[in-house]
């Protein structure tokens, strides 16, 4: 019986050659993802879309330009304007050099949160600081208690210093000083009010005195 030798140069070479076709279908594998890929990125924008495009490839050149033609993943181009150092024109986009519009930011949502009321509240009006100097120029009237209408104690100012009744047929003067308003002369001659505030002050024991 003849003794068999394997030969070892045709068994190498047929290792290196399944090796060498492993190798290319892998190629061709990755290939054809990669290519699948950029299809599915360009079927992603038609004719007429915004897409952000950098000519330069820089991320700081992206500007907002508009898809001309989309041939099914192999070819897109888009319309930009003048940019920078680059004229207007239709430029040929990529997957790297392109993406999307970024959406604008939404405002922030203003709806009063648990500790603000829907509404504003009434808040009473805020007190001046010191007494007063002056009165302002108009007609005052005096109320007692629950607002009873003082008879007798309305006047009229008009001017720094002076005053009348509400009839205008008697006339007076008035000084102020340390928040203490004295009249003199006229119907209301050596009333005297205190904590004059605002243009209001207090006469005897309780009459508050403000612009009517």
């Amino acid at each position: 019986m003849k003794n068999l030798k394997p030969n070892w140069r045709n068994l190498t070479f047929a290792a290196i050659a399944a090796f060498s076709f492993l190798f290319v279908a892998n190629s061709f594998v990755i290939a054809q993802d990669k290519w699948a890929a950029d299809e599915e990125w360009c079927k992603n924008y038609k004719i007429g879309d915004k897409i952000q495009h950098t000519i330069s490839g820089s991320p700081s050149d992206f500007q907002t330009c508009t898809v001309t033609e989309n041939n099914s993943g192999d070819l897109m181009r888009v319309r930009c304007e003048a940019f920078k150092y680059w004229v207007a024109g239709i430029y040929t986009a990529s997957k790297a050099s392109t993406r999307p519009v970024p959406k604008a930011k939404t405002p922030p949502n203003n709806k009063p949160t648990e500790n603000e009321p829907d509404e504003p509240q009434n808040v009473p009006p805020k007190q001046t600081g010191g007494n007063s100097t002056s009165l302002k120029i108009g007609e005052y009237a005096c109320t007692g208690s629950g607002g009873r209408m003082m008879i007798g104690l309305g006047f009229k100012v008009i001017s720094g210093s002076r005053y009348t009744n509400l009839d205008g047929d008697q006339s007076g003067t008035f000084t102020i000083s340390d928040g203490k308003i004295t009249f003199r002369g006229g119907h209301l001659d050596g009333v005297t009010g205190r904590d004059l505030k605002d243009n209001r002050f207090t006469v005897a024991s309780q009459a508050q005195c403000g612009p009517y």
